[in-house]
């Protein structure tokens, strides 16, 4: 039976806006059990903020003597769980997610999107990591198709990269976002001001690349859990993930300044990453944009070769 039911947009206090909904709706709860419930239902929102779209519905109901936390947005890209390592700054939250929760997964939404759910109950958890309840392809198949001509969709082949590079490339990126972004949330209570190409690298990574992004780590993570040590990148674009690519290698690059200055707590990434991010954007980039020509696509040049070049002048 449903408790009750929050709207949110992008606003910046939806995070402690679901807090004080998820306390005073459950206020008969214990304060131990309305904590874990608060640090569920926050991770569940942030994670929608950051990756889904606007509006984000969340619902509280009870299941016997637990409750059920469902968090729906509009978006289409799935959560991902990542693994835990020592150096991710973000990434913890699902994690965080799957061990407060008795189970927890993922849901089509209707008529588009997805739905987060978690159960919460009042015995322990135990504190163990547990995998998602989710049919990928079932959440995919329950997704209408785009009108086809927005959604003509080309193969890029990225080739070999290793798979724990990958993953430490993607885990910076997704450290500088997050901070950016709680930055430019708290900006009216305090005197940083964001400059017109970190605002840039905020939209083109939720919106217009977030795919490109999404598909990379989700692929690096499935290869990391198949034990393999690098990971063949394949990913499916629409022509206009050209321009979008472009924007975002601008934006990081301006990222990279704002790091510098010592205005983030994340550093400006490393040169390692700088160079795979070039050649992958700028690879993808070429691609589509040959296929836009009618030419048949070159394939890039290894990533291994591209490390050498920038090993040599050091």
């Amino acid at each position: 039976m449903s408790v009750a039911e929050l709207v949110l947009g992008n606003e910046p206090d939806a995070v402690p806006r679901v807090r004080r909904f998820a306390r005073s709706s459950l206020s008969a709860r214990s304060d131990d059990f309305l904590s874990d419930v608060e640090l569920v239902v926050s991770e569940l929102v942030t994670n929608a903020t950051l990756h889904g779209q606007p509006p984000i519905l969340v619902r509280l109901g009870t299941v016997q003597e637990c409750v059920r936390v469902e968090v729906a947005d509009l978006g289409r890209t799935l959560p991902m769980q990542m693994l835990d390592r020592t150096d991710n700054t973000t990434g913890r939250g699902l994690s965080l997610v799957a061990a407060l929760s008795r189970q927890w997964g993922v849901e089509p939404n209707t008529p588009v999107g997805k739905i987060v759910w978690a159960e919460i109950c009042q015995e322990a958890a135990g504190g163990e990591t547990k995998a998602p309840q989710m049919d990928e392809e079932a959440i995919l198949s329950a997704w209408p198709d785009l009108d086809d001509d927005t959604d003509v969709r080309y193969t890029v082949r990225l080739g070999m990269v290793p798979t724990d590079f990958l993953l430490a490339a993607k885990a910076h990126i997704d450290s500088v976002v997050r901070e950016m972004e709680l930055i430019r949330k708290d900006r009216a209570r305090t005197d940083i001001h964001l400059p017109a190409g970190v605002e840039l690298l905020i939209e083109t990574v939720t919106t217009g690349f977030a795919e490109a992004r999404s598909e990379i780590k989700r692929q690096a993570l499935e290869a990391a859990a198949r034990g393999d040590r690098v990971t063949a990148l394949e990913l499916h674009l629409p022509l206009e993930a050209a321009d979008a690519g472009e924007r975002y290698l601008a934006a990081l690059d301006e990222a990279d300044r704002f790091a510098r200055s010592a205005r983030l707590l994340t550093l400006a990434a490393p040169p390692a990453h700088r160079a795979f991010r070039r050649w992958y954007v700028q690879s993808l980039v070429d691609q589509l944009r040959a296929v836009a020509r009618g030419e048949t696509p070159a394939q890039p040049r290894p990533f291994e070769d591209v490390l050498a070049d920038e090993v040599e002048p050091l």
